[in-house]
């Protein structure tokens, strides 16, 4: 009989994008494609990054090794509390069918724990507030460790600093990371993690895939062409720019593809252009695009370059996931093809 399934923080925050995601997670693996080149890239960079946040905590053991279960780790960290460890990698805690792994398990300096959760992304005080997934992420962390009997009293995000700039040398990782408190802002949510976490745990164990509206989403996920199949090329989804909730308010009004919405009810001018080929089964070309080629004169030079944004800098210089261009080209058009 195979084991029951546990949910995850990874499971629950793709189970809140979509049930039915979170459960193709879980059950039909073979639904879900391979990872792109630049999905690997972002994976190794985020395990990089996790490596060097890690010596920020020079007492720090760890709890949980690859291929070592869920159980297996959580009975030894709680082995490690027991003992009086202050810091602990890979923290595991398995209860009423959540399971939990934290990235740092720290002593919080007024009694009780601090949940330290390392991100691959980038802060910079007062320009840029946290993600809100990254929010719910701690806070379920939070929620879960609570159950297991722990006095969690923070969680914070450990992320890399936007305004750090490598000087060439060894990375000043106090300077490279900082720490975001999000302990106001899990504990609001603590209410809603409950509630998410009991819906989402039900249809984990149900062995019938979940019913899941479909939407804008739906064509960035893994499973897109699976659910997508079928799906007339004018859907509402397809619509260009078009928000979610624009979606639902065409579908409660009753249409279904994009030639049966009224011109009128379409408030952004950028998605007219489609409306128009869609309606009228013609081609569409912009009034001034004639206008605005004709201002080239020639011999005309396009310039073309290459540019790639390392999560580490990798250039004196320069900040976690600056803009550097490598390589560049120019191409030059010596005649002008066609009429005019």
């Amino acid at each position: 009989m195979p084991d029951t399934p546990l949910l995850s923080k990874t499971l629950f925050q793709s189970g809140r994008e979509c049930p039915k995601r979170m459960w193709f997670d879980h059950h039909r693996h073979d639904l879900k494609p391979r990872m792109s080149p630049a999905e690997e890239a972002r994976m190794h960079d985020g395990i990089a990054i996790g490596k060097l946040a890690k010596r920020l905590y020079p007492d720090g053991i760890v709890a949980k090794y690859v291929g070592e279960t869920d159980e297996a780790a959580a009975t030894k960290t709680r082995e490690l509390i027991e003992k009086g460890a202050t810091t602990i990698f890979e923290a595991t805690f398995v209860a009423d069918g959540r399971v939990v792994r934290c990235d740092v398990l720290t002593q919080h300096p007024e009694g009780g724990w601090t949940i330290d959760e390392v991100k691959a992304s980038t802060f910079e005080e007062g320009k840029k507030k946290p993600k809100p997934e990254h929010i719910w992420d701690v806070a379920y962390q939070m929620a879960a460790l609570r159950r297991c009997g722990l006095d969690v009293r923070a969680g914070r995000l450990v992320v890399l600093d936007k305004t750090y700039a490598w000087d060439g040398g060894e990375h000043d990782l106090e300077r490279l990371f900082t720490r975001v408190d999000l302990t106001a802002e899990c504990e609001a949510l603590q209410p809603e993690v409950e509630i998410e976490a009991q819906r989402l745990g039900d249809h984990l164990l149900s062995q019938e895939e979940p019913d899941a509206e479909i939407n804008t989403h739906c064509k960035k996920c893994d499973y897109g062409r699976h659910c997508l199949n079928g799906l007339p090329h004018d859907d509402l989804i397809f619509m260009p720019q078009v928000r979610p909730t624009i979606v639902v308010k065409w579908r409660v009004a009753g249409y279904r593809r994009i030639p049966e919405v009224p011109q009128e009810q379409i408030t952004d001018r950028r998605m007219l252009p489609a409306h128009r080929v869609l309606t009228s089964g013609k081609p569409w070309i912009g009034a001034l695009l004639a206008e605005e080629l004709n201002k080239i004169q020639f011999p005309a030079a396009f310039v073309d370059f290459e540019s790639c944004q390392p999560a580490l800098p990798a250039y004196v210089g320069t900040a976690p996931y600056e803009q550097v261009c490598f390589q560049w080209s120019a191409h030059v058009a010596s005649l002008r093809l066609g009429r005019g």
